[in-house]
């Protein structure tokens, strides 16, 4: 059998550099099940964004929320503030997702518009980003009307004013 020859072409790779720390406006653009990494017991759900404003308009960034027990209070969040938990019972949202692609069907949060607060942290001796949806925005990139018990308070920074948290971040980004 003949040795296989292969030209590799990077020109058009992306170099995912950690953005400044800040609130974002951002689009859902869609959602996925990640099965376990080799070692682990839960898989995780990736949420891929759009900045949607500012100089980084139309760059696209993701995360990953763990589906581990441990970690539930932040896939809770993720969806109490997109608004899809019965804020009396605290019933979630049922996923549903393709069993060929792991795309998620159910709910469908496709092109729901976010605030995001982005944070930085040390990952594989790079700097990495951190992702939190703060709530869930109208058409014009307001926030709702109506406010739930489980939305960030309106005092939040206003887009890309660096953020003040000082908390240590929670989920990788890639």
């Amino acid at each position: 059998m003949p040795n296989m020859k292969m030209a590799l072409d990077f020109s058009d790779v992306q170099d995912f550099e950690a953005i400044d720390e800040g609130v974002y406006a951002m689009v859902i653009e869609g959602a996925k099940y990640t099965p376990p990494k080799p070692g682990k017991e839960f898989g995780q759900l990736q949420v891929d964004f759009t900045i949607t404003d500012g100089p980084l308009a139309n760059q696209k960034r993701s995360d990953w929320m763990s589906f581990s027990p441990k970690a539930k209070f932040i896939m809770a969040r993720f969806f109490e503030r997109l608004e899809l938990v019965d804020p009396e019972t605290k019933a979630g949202p049922g996923l549903e997702f393709d069993e060929e692609t792991s795309i998620m069907l159910e709910p469908d949060i496709i092109g729901i518009p976010v605030s995001v607060l982005v944070t930085q942290r040390p990952y594989n001796n790079k700097m990495t980003n951190d992702f939190e949806v703060l709530e869930r925005l109208d058409s014009e990139g307001e926030a709702e009307a109506a406010p739930t018990p489980a939305r960030a308070p309106a005092s939040r920074p206003a887009f890309r004013q660096p953020a003040t948290t000082g908390k240590a971040p929670r989920r990788v980004m890639k």
